[in-house]
């Protein structure tokens, strides 16, 4: 290891964790926000706003099911949403 500081940490066994103060949620869209992050940065003041979508209960069952059709989907996830990907 390099004698840089975070090595040393590492090396003596110590670790430091920096808790940063919690953050108020955006009072538009209500996201979870980081400290010190802007208002404009989740959904610009408000300017911005997603429709809210109802999967259809076919969507819903090969998530959460525990069938064989649920199994295939889960299996193949990446597959599925790469043939969605542009």
């Amino acid at each position: 290891m390099s004698g840089g500081l975070s090595a040393r940490y590492l090396a003596s066994g110590e670790s430091r964790y920096v808790v940063l103060p919690k953050a108020p949620r955006c009072v538009y869209c209500k996201a979870y926000k980081f400290y010190r992050e802007t208002v404009n940065f989740c959904c610009s003041a408000g300017a911005v706003s997603l429709a809210e979508t109802v999967l259809p209960e076919y969507l819903v069952g090969l998530l959460i099911g525990r069938d064989a059709d649920s199994r295939e989907f889960h299996d193949m996830i990446r597959t599925h949403k790469n043939h969605f990907a542009l």
